[in-house]
């Protein structure tokens, strides 16, 4: 009973979503890489992996072409921020 008022929120405001779908769908991709790093050989394997991984979902979040955006983070030599496309 003292949750109350928070278990209610979502009726007084519009903006605030019954449920946390949107939450769970965006780690569910961290998820399933986590478990592709559990047969990493080394530490560091597994760190690259864990980089390259976070590299592409940035770009994704960010609206740009990943395939596009690796090359030029390998090409380039000026610094290459995907919210500064």
């Amino acid at each position: 009973m003292n949750e109350k008022k928070y278990l209610y929120r979502f009726l007084e405001s519009p903006y605030v979503s019954i449920d946390n779908n949107r939450a769970e769908n965006a780690i569910r991709p961290f998820v399933v890489g986590i478990k592709n790093w559990l047969f990493s050989n080394t530490q560091n394997g597994a760190r690259a992996s864990a980089l390259i991984y976070s590299l592409a979902v940035t770009a994704c979040a960010n609206g740009i072409n990943v395939e596009d955006y690796f090359d030029r983070l390998l090409t380039s030599d000026a610094p290459v921020m995907p919210w500064n496309e």
